[in-house]
């Protein structure tokens, strides 16, 4: 696999978010993992207590458990990476899609939502762009903008006018 420049760069992106994700996506299937691999290893013991018992030998019992321990510890070192790879895909899209509301709120508009390939909630990054090339197209009357940047309000022209008509302003400009 080859390495890309837009590899993310951290492991835990967001903690909590990924820990959520994790738990959910891991541990329902470990836990029944475990409990099977449980169950062999004292239907195992059972068997090798009955063949002792009757003076006889078992010589493949032994490894047959050590492969389901090995089959345990191999699928939950798979579980766990699949989980923090899913959470990934999960957490720093939500990440970058706060920054970006962050950055929207702060009054600039002049910037695109782009997620990894692969990454998932990319039909609200797609939105969100949508929605910020409509501002840039149809800035609201009294907004100030920039070639990047989009300031939301503006100041009375004059002394006359309050900052309540400011705000009763329709869309139009007309006051209502």
């Amino acid at each position: 696999m080859g390495h890309s420049s837009n590899r993310r760069k951290i492991l835990v992106v967001n903690k909590s978010v990924q820990r959520r994700i994790v738990l959910a996506v891991v541990l329902v299937p470990t836990v029944g993992l475990a409990f099977t691999t449980l169950i062999v290893a004292v239907f195992c013991r059972r068997l090798l207590t009955e063949s002792l018992a009757i003076d006889g030998e078992l010589p493949s019992l032994i490894p047959l458990l050590l492969s389901v321990l090995g089959f345990f510890v191999v699928c939950s070192v798979v579980m766990a990476v699949q989980g923090l790879r899913f959470s990934h895909r999960i957490a720093g899209p939500a990440f970058r899609l706060c920054k970006s509301l962050e950055r929207i709120r702060s009054g600039d508009i002049g910037f695109r939502v782009t997620l990894r390939r692969g990454d998932y909630l990319t039909e609200i990054a797609e939105e969100l762009n949508e929605t910020l090339d409509w501002l840039n197209a149809n800035p609201p009357q009294g907004v100030r903008t920039g070639t990047d940047v989009f300031e939301v309000g503006r100041e009375p022209e004059d002394d006359s006018e309050s900052v309540d008509d400011v705000v009763a302003m329709t869309p139009s400009g007309r006051a209502e």
